[in-house]
């Protein structure tokens, strides 16, 4: 069995602007494990959902509940 981990990162970096709010921003993060389906016994291996169904529990996830911390910049 191998294990793969995914870590994403996306990060624009500006100089703050005269006028804009001197405190810090705030980058949210979010951890996401895939589900158990079938707990492993002493000679079989826990079964865990698909790379695809965690990416599309997250992004259902994300529509209702986005991550927390402030947008910086958004570009189209």
């Amino acid at each position: 069995m191998i294990t793969i981990n995914f870590y994403f990162i996306r990060l624009w970096v500006e100089n703050k602007t005269e006028g804009t709010p001197p405190e810090p921003d705030q980058i949210g993060y979010i951890n996401v494990v895939p589900e158990m389906l079938e707990e492993g016994g002493i000679f079989s291996k826990p079964v865990f959902e698909s790379f695809d169904v965690t990416l599309q529990r997250l992004n259902a996830d994300l529509a209702i509940n986005p991550v927390p911390g402030n947008s910086i910049i958004m570009y189209p």
